[in-house]
């Protein structure tokens, strides 16, 4: 994803993941869910960010079925 490409770059993901946090905190926001594919790398990522795994479900992409995981933050 997005923040696993920029993590990789010197903490930018993490920056921008904290800007958005404070963004929607802002405009009233109590929490963030991310859906992530399963097998991503960037799963790494937002658990390291302190993501809790909060629901999985699987999705057709096409002919494929792909697990996908959501990991949410408290914000406020």
């Amino acid at each position: 994803g997005i923040l696993m490409t920029y993590s990789c770059s010197g903490g930018i993901g993490q920056e921008l993941f904290r800007r958005s946090c404070r963004q929607l905190s802002a405009q009233g926001r109590s929490s963030v869910i991310a859906w992530v594919l399963t097998g991503n790398r960037a799963v790494g990522f937002y658990e390291w960010l302190g993501g809790i795994p909060v629901a999985e479900r699987d999705e057709r992409f096409g002919m494929a079925v792909l697990r996908q995981r959501a990991y949410g933050w408290w914000i406020s």
